[in-house]
């Protein structure tokens, strides 16, 4: 958690620093037809899992786009993402009885998106759906008051369907690197990383 917040506020200092320079060199609507985008990011994940989860479940995400399409005033795109979310619960049964769970979703899918910039210089919008295959694995370990000790080491739990949908922006300190933040209902809540633009 500690590591999260580090990397957090030394990106929201690099965009403060860089700002004057964005202003100057950032590009009008980053995202037009057949560029590439390429995003990483962090933030707390979603519990997929129907059980406890306490704390901050870290997420992490890497997606590509590219634009297909000029719809009105913005761009159409195409790409997926991967990515993946760590949970787990602590528990007591009676006096020096304990059990630990652990679960870890792995998401992988394609997804499509709406952007437009307002014409703002190093600015994108977004928003979009996403849609593949959510593969979950649990694990747990039990320490009884006798002392006894029952392991069950990650195991594939369940494979299903997977739906998502999201909001997002990015700012452009120049024609090729930016920061994102992006919420929804996807692999994170929400989550802040890096973007680079490619043509």
């Amino acid at each position: 958690m500690k590591r999260a917040f580090f990397v957090v506020v030394c990106l929201l200092l690099l965009s403060s620093g860089m700002h004057v320079s964005a202003q100057k060199s950032g590009p009008v609507d980053p995202m037009k037809k057949d560029t590439w985008l390429i995003n990483f990011g962090f933030g707390p994940g979603i519990n997929f899992y129907n059980g406890y989860s306490t704390g901050f479940g870290p997420g992490f995400q890497a997606s590509f786009e590219k634009g297909m399409w000029q719809l009105g005033p913005g761009v159409l795109t195409l790409g997926a993402e991967l990515g993946t979310s760590f949970f787990s619960y602590n528990g007591e049964f009676y006096s020096n009885a304990t059990y630990r769970y652990h679960w870890v979703s792995l998401i992988t899918a394609a997804r499509s998106a709406y952007h437009y910039g307002w014409k703002v210089k190093g600015l994108d919008t977004y928003g979009g759906l996403s849609t593949g295959m959510r593969f979950l694995f649990f694990s747990w370990n039990y320490t009884g008051n006798n002392l006894l000790h029952v392991e069950n080491n990650y195991n594939p739990e369940a494979v299903s369907a997977f739906f998502g949908t999201f909001v997002g922006a990015s700012y452009f300190f120049n024609h090729v690197f930016g920061i994102n933040g992006e919420l929804g209902y996807n692999i994170n809540y929400a989550q802040i990383g890096l973007v680079f633009k490619l043509n």
